[in-house]
């Protein structure tokens, strides 16, 4: 199923919270949303849901998701990892979900299974961990196996081996042909998992790309090229409007540039390479580097 946003947008007071966002969010793909605090992220997962009322639109392989016969069928969310009463059983919370999308209690048993939830599946959740109710969270959004998948922050509170579980479901789940959406402040477990990205800022899109490209975009991206002759190399560099610096006695570090531009650099020298090698920068610091005047909570100096 594919999504599509165009113009979300929600003003609370005097902030626009959501300003003129669109995206679309494709099959078989597992898209991150990302943004630093306050930037809009679960206000726009819930205009898309129509929890919340703002501007534009959100279709559902072009149409509104109220006008679809089985909402559940078409979207599973989790945005909230306490939506539950605590005081009724993880097994009939399920239940009652089910009975609302056509489920049967076969589902219910497999699903409480598959997240881990089977041994406390007739206790109240009331007093759960943050992990465990993530768990019910997930559980309840995937119930009626659905085309798409929301998920607001679903891996906090979670232990190592369960985030690898989470990452390998949810990857194993878009990549069947589903639509996943996951939001999270977990950048390097996003690198890992994510195929695409969304980067919203002060409510607004600063980036919609594939992890990859994303990444590339960083001016932290380095080249390192290992020569005799670090001298010409550096001048090389400086002519053709590239950073570069001296790394040990051979070596010479050129930010800003591909691999295959700093080889032709080199070949202009008339000299072999001993080594060239991308030092690529991780989402998290492409993130920083795209979101650095974006933050609105920023902390102070650390001596």
């Amino acid at each position: 199923m594919i999504v599509t946003t165009a113009g979300l947008g929600r003003t609370y007071g005097r902030k626009r919270a959501v300003d003129d966002v669109s995206f679309t969010l494709r099959p078989g793909r597992l898209t991150g949303f990302l943004g630093p605090n306050g930037s809009g992220k679960s206000t726009t997962m819930r205009l898309m849901l129509g929890l919340d009322r703002g501007d534009g639109r959100t279709e559902w392989d072009g149409q509104q998701l109220r006008d679809l016969p089985v909402p559940a069928r078409a979207v599973g969310a989790h945005l909230d990892a306490k939506a539950f009463h605590p005081k009724r059983t993880v097994r009939r919370h399920l239940m009652m979900h089910a009975a609302a999308s056509g489920v049967g209690a076969r589902r219910v048993t497999e699903v409480l299974d598959l997240v881990g939830l089977g041994s406390v599946a007739d206790d109240s959740p009331g007093g759960f961990s943050l992990g465990m109710a993530q768990r019910v969270g997930l559980a309840t959004a995937i119930l009626a196996e659905p085309d798409v998948l929301m998920l607001d922050e679903p891996s906090n509170g979670l232990d190592p081996q369960s985030i690898q579980w989470l990452r390998e479901f949810l990857r194993a789940y878009a990549h069947a042909g589903h639509t996943v959406f996951v939001s999270s402040h977990l950048l390097p477990e996003m690198q890992l998992m994510a195929d695409h990205v969304v980067v919203i800022g002060r409510g607004t899109v600063l980036a919609d790309q594939s992890v990859a490209d994303f990444v590339d975009r960083s001016t932290s991206s380095q080249v390192l090229v290992r020569v005799a002759d670090t001298a010409a190399v550096l001048g090389a560099a400086t002519r053709a409007g590239l950073t570069a610096v001296s790394e040990g006695p051979d070596g010479v570090v050129v930010t800003g540039a591909s691999t295959e531009q700093v080889g032709l650099l080199v070949h202009e020298t008339g000299q072999p390479v001993r080594e060239l090698v991308a030092r690529n920068a991780s989402l998290e610091q492409a993130f920083i580097d795209l979101t650095r005047d974006a933050q609105e909570y920023t902390g102070g100096e650390v001596a």
